[in-house]
């Protein structure tokens, strides 16, 4: 039997419940799915989306208590694992698009650990989710962390390591969700050497590139400048390629990022993926040309897991105007993976 996809839902009040009732025939084509979230909000968020006259859209959502049942559901209805009951009086007057609703905070990070749980126990074939809202986990009393760093917590194989990968440009990280002013001091050539490893690990078993070619870039502006405009390069990345190095990976750089960038993409650096040092200076030129054909990959863990690279788009969630491109690259890069996985 064929293992279903598992896609979590992710904040309610944001786009991810609109992106999976519209995308759901769609993505059903390659597989089976099965959602961790709330029947009760999917089945209200359909709703909402029917009055407004959004096309498109899944017949029904139906409850089912395993993936395994999940299977059997026709593809025309959305099979919905519910993770956390919600009051209904939530949903009285018009489903609550792009407001801050505490409940959606624990719901979100309850459907996360969940379809965790159910992949590490493989039950599905991967977790694809939809973004959800930091906030909300302080409102709700969670910490206020990311996707990324619950997934470390709860199914990391190794060091974990943050990949955004689209058609012309792969970017692993560093470092990920943290302040600016922390970077530096977190950047140290045990975390280099341990992000360099994953990635490359990554892009040998999860791409099928049997020797990837990695670009490094610097931390500060023009890579230092010879240490007049910071000495980490020489005092922490270059001892951590070398070390990498040693170890047979394909590393090179410090580079400037601001012109390694387009030398990659343009194909005049040959690399298979950057490794940036922190989270606006690898994800800002991705996203600048490939925003919506992107998958956030989470590498290191015992499971797949992947996501979409937008955040909740507050601002236009239930108006039917999202791209729901990214969710369809995030399903095909997971299944791929998985498939690669398989025994």
């Amino acid at each position: 039997m064929t293992k279903p996809l598992g896609l979590t839902m992710g904040d309610g009040a944001g786009l991810g419940p609109e992106l999976l009732l519209r995308s759901h025939r769609a993505l059903s084509e390659a597989g089976p799915l099965v959602v961790f979230g709330s029947v009760m909000a999917l089945q209200a968020a359909l709703a909402s989306l029917r009055s407004r006259g959004i096309p498109n859209l899944v017949d029904g959502v139906v409850a089912v208590a395993t993936p395994d049942e999940a299977v059997a559901v026709p593809s025309s209805l959305m099979a919905v694992i519910d993770c956390l009951p919600l009051p209904a009086s939530l949903f009285d007057v018009d489903y609550p698009w792009g407001r801050a609703v505490p409940a959606f905070g624990t719901l979100q990070h309850a459907a996360l650990k969940q379809a965790t749980e159910s992949a590490l126990r493989g039950e599905i074939a991967a977790v694809v989710t939809l973004p959800w809202h930091k906030a909300l986990l302080g409102l709700c009393g969670l910490p206020v962390t990311g996707h990324t760093e619950c997934l470390e917590a709860w199914a990391a194989s190794g060091p974990v390591t943050m990949l955004l990968a689209g058609p012309s440009l792969r970017v692993g990280l560093v470092t990920a969700h943290m302040p600016l002013r922390e970077v530096a001091n977190a950047v140290t050539q045990e975390r280099v050497v341990a992000a360099g490893r994953s990635l490359h690990h990554g892009l040998v078993r999860d791409f099928g590139i049997a020797s990837p070619r990695i670009a490094v870039c610097g931390l500060n502006p023009h890579a230092g400048e010879s240490g007049e405009l910071g000495d980490e390069e020489e005092r922490v990345i270059a001892p951590a390629l070398a070390q990498l190095r040693a170890q047979g990976i394909d590393v090179t750089g410090p580079f400037a990022a601001d012109t390694l960038f387009p030398r990659v993409v343009s194909g005049r650096q040959p690399a298979d993926a950057v490794l940036a040092m922190y989270h606006d200076q690898g994800l800002a030129p991705l996203k600048a040309v490939s925003f919506g054909a992107a998958a956030n990959i989470t590498l290191g863990l015992h499971i797949v897991r992947t996501s979409v690279d937008h955040g909740t788009a507050y601002d236009i969630a239930g108006r039917g105007e999202g791209s729901a491109a990214s969710l369809m690259v995030a399903a095909e890069v997971a299944r791929a993976m998985a498939s690669r996985r398989a025994p």
